[in-house]
């Protein structure tokens, strides 16, 4: 089932938090409708394997979004305004689980800074060097197309 009455074909996505769960899921889905995806994740063994199944579409990105001048730098080298990206996907995150009197308070602290701050940086950074200024959807599966996304 197609992800979305979209066409997809030769549009260029970012996707962070691309070698697992939904990352993972939405990585495959762009590229079956056609997309050449930029998948970002800290795992290179995840990524290489991604990468080996999707083929040439896909363009393994390794990559701490919580580092946001790693960010800002890959997107002013990997982009321009003639090569921008059409699709932006903040799907990285990190859940912290457990007793919340048991849980360490940095391992909360982490938790925010990458499911909110740290998207949002990645998205500024793009917005910043006028990447994604000219042609881009800004997308939040996560609340919004995770039926449509992986075909449900």
């Amino acid at each position: 089932m197609p992800i979305s009455n979209m066409n997809l074909a030769s549009k260029r996505a970012v996707v962070s938090g691309a070698s697992r769960g939904l990352g993972k899921a939405i990585s495959q889905a762009l590229v079956t409708e056609g997309a050449e995806v930029y998948g970002l994740a800290r795992s290179t063994s995840a990524l290489e394997d991604l990468a080996m199944q999707l083929g040439s579409s896909f363009h393994p990105v390794v990559m701490d979004i919580t580092d946001s001048d790693a960010v800002r730098r890959w997107v002013k080298e990997s982009f321009h305004q003639e090569f921008a990206p059409h699709i932006l996907i903040n799907n990285a995150g990190r859940g912290v689980f457990g007793k919340i009197e048991e849980l360490p308070l940095e391992k909360w602290k982490q938790m925010i800074d990458t499911n909110l701050h740290k998207n949002a940086a990645e998205t500024h950074s793009s917005l910043e060097y006028d990447v994604l200024l000219y042609r881009a959807y800004l997308f939040r599966f996560k609340a919004q197309l995770i039926g449509s996304a992986v075909g449900g």
